[in-house]
């Protein structure tokens, strides 16, 4: 896991102060399918992936999902959120398997949702869930997986369950080329979650993956980190 860590870091510090294509040519190549989500305008990177943990002697997968912001080329911020095994709908090998989908890709530069868009549409997805009313806006089809585990076998991102409340997000990196927005909150108040939500041209989503880990109250960020 620490390898993963410093490749994150070296994206933060050497990758994130320059233009997003020198940037991607230059940072080395993820060991496992990953997601790097690079914010040029605040200089802040959150980055995906299937990594091994060892623990007493015993080696076992998990999800890590890791913020870092830098300010002249030192690194000032790391967050990390890691899902293992008890932990919700948890299934690695379901990240591994969605390798093909295209995290790399910028968007037409005249085609690019704004931060502002972006964040406003990642935010109410949780308001969605509050009252069915605050619609994100969804591409169709839009596909969605927690933890490894696709929750819209048909295609659809809408929330159609139980209505249940949220604490207030934080939205510390939107990768504006890319066309990706990150929310970091606590869950329902229940347990620490990582959302990354992927926006066609059009500003709609059509792909969200999330890291949704232990148990505990709040984050332990202030809101406006």
């Amino acid at each position: 896991m620490i390898a993963e860590i410093a490749e994150a870091q070296r994206n933060a510090e050497g990758c994130c102060d320059r233009g997003r294509e020198t940037r991607l040519s230059s940072c080395p190549p993820p060991s496992k399918p990953d997601e790097r989500i690079i914010d040029t305008g605040a200089c802040s990177t959150l980055t995906q992936a299937v990594v091994e943990e060892t623990n007493g002697g015993t080696a076992s997968q998990v999800l890590l999902a890791v913020r870092l912001k830098s300010d002249g080329g030192r690194v000032t911020e790391i967050e990390q959120v890691i899902a293992r095994t008890a932990d919700f709908a948890f299934n690695p090998k379901g990240v591994l398997d969605t390798a093909a989908q295209d995290w790399t890709t910028l968007l037409p530069a005249d085609r690019r949702p704004t931060r502002e868009h972006m964040n406003a549409a990642a935010d109410r997805y949780y308001d969605m869930m509050e009252d069915p009313k605050n619609d994100p806006g969804f591409a169709t089809p839009c596909q969605r997986w927690e933890n490894g585990t696709n929750t819209t076998p048909k295609g659809d991102c809408y929330w159609r369950g139980a209505t249940m409340s949220h604490p207030k997000r934080r939205l510390p990196v939107t990768d504006v080329e890319l066309g990706v927005a990150v929310t970091i909150h606590n869950f329902r108040n229940d347990w620490l979650d990582v959302h990354i939500f992927k926006f066609n041209p059009d500003g709609r989503i059509t792909l969200i993956q999330s890291v949704d880990g232990p148990g505990t109250k709040g984050t332990g960020w202030p809101l406006d980190k």
